[in-house]
């Protein structure tokens, strides 16, 4: 019997030493993983950052005068219309903006950024601030102003 006691008791130590490597195993394995979520953290920490010095650089060096990223949509695409002065596409409205506006940072595609766009545009038309026509050949419309461009100004100012 103490034989068999013997036994099971080695058999038992043995089980906790193979347990107790087992979980030494996962705490190192544990360590190596939390430094490699550290460094990844840090990458992208320091990508978003060079990001955002771009995108700083970016909306800095396009400025145009008068032109404020806080207007309303409506406001913006009045503007532009105005600054062009010419009847414009909603793929040239986006292209125009595209460079100074920091809305249409986070949107990835150029589609993504024309349905955002045509929203806004299609409000605009129904308030009667800009107008739109087809032209055959051309895929879209062409947006201007109305021929009297201080009327919206105009409206604004009555309400």
């Amino acid at each position: 019997m103490n034989r068999q006691l013997a036994i099971k008791m080695t058999r038992h130590r043995r089980g906790i030493r193979r347990i107790k490597n087992e979980q030494q195993e996962i705490l190192d394995r544990l360590g190596v993983l939390q430094e490699q979520i550290d460094a990844i953290r840090e990458s992208v920490l320091q990508n978003s950052s060079e990001s955002n010095r771009k995108t700083r650089r970016r909306t800095k060096s396009l400025t145009i005068d008068g032109y404020k990223t806080f207007f309303s949509w409506q406001d913006k695409i009045v503007f532009i219309l105005k600054y062009r002065s010419k009847p414009m596409l909603s793929s040239e409205i986006v292209s125009f903006m595209d460079g100074f506006d920091t809305v249409f940072q986070d949107k990835e595609t150029q589609l993504d950024k024309m349905k955002m766009l045509s929203t806004h545009l299609n409000r605009t038309i129904k308030k009667g601030i800009i107008t739109r026509f087809k032209q055959n050949g051309v895929k879209g419309y062409y947006y201007w102003l109305p021929e009297n461009p201080n009327e919206y100004t105009m409206r604004k100012n009555v309400f």
